[in-house]
């Protein structure tokens, strides 16, 4: 596994926290400064509700990347069996993780807000899948059916949520490819986490 497969994907993924990905829209910053002073939020989300799912809903994200870039990093210094396997585990607890904060976030009453919220996760969502592909292509059939069944926020439950066309922006812009190459890797991503299970 190359460092740098594993290490691009993580290293736009603070970048993509703090952007909805798509120029010109709002931006949202859901560091801690950010979400104890709404700084950023109340540009885009309609009141205290909004405000309040949104905060819920990202709250753990800093955590649960900052785990996984350890993780990587350990195992490119010492790619062994062991270092791969909590991989495995973060990357799908971290997928559940932004899973479960789609679904929060759909809860936003006010439609503009919603939309906006559910942009800037999805940008993570993005990035998060990217990095379960990677990991799902260095991994044993047994490794991915283990990580499978710890996927209880199935993507066929988060996909009426996502927009394909926002994820293949992102991936089209960082790794500079065509929109339409990009789409088609987002799709089959998508299929192939859908017939695998998670």
């Amino acid at each position: 596994m190359g460092a740098d497969r594993f290490v691009a994907p993580v290293a736009i993924y603070q970048w993509l926290l703090r952007h909805n990905g798509s120029p010109g829209h709002c931006q949202l910053d859901t560091s801690a400064a950010k979400r104890r002073s709404h700084g950023g939020l109340d540009r885009c989300l309609v009141g205290a509700n909004g405000r309040a799912i949104f905060i819920a809903a990202t709250v753990g994200f800093d955590i649960a990347s900052n785990l996984l870039v350890t993780k990587v990093k350990a195992y490119l210094a010492n790619p062994t069996a062991g270092v791969l396997a909590q991989i495995q585990n973060q990357v799908v607890t971290f997928q559940q993780q932004v899973n479960a904060s789609l679904l929060q976030t759909a809860k936003i009453v006010d439609l503009a807000s919603q939309k906006h919220a559910l942009s800037a996760v999805q940008a993570v969502a993005t990035v998060v899948t990217a990095m379960l592909a990677l990991v799902q292509s260095v991994s044993t059939k047994a490794a991915v059916a283990q990580m499978a069944c710890q996927s209880t926020i199935k993507v066929a439950t988060v996909e009426p949520f996502l927009d394909r066309g926002q994820s293949a922006q992102i991936v089209a812009s960082h790794y500079g490819e065509p929109l339409a190459a990009a789409g088609v890797q987002v799709t089959q991503a998508t299929r192939s986490q859908r017939e695998m299970g998670f």
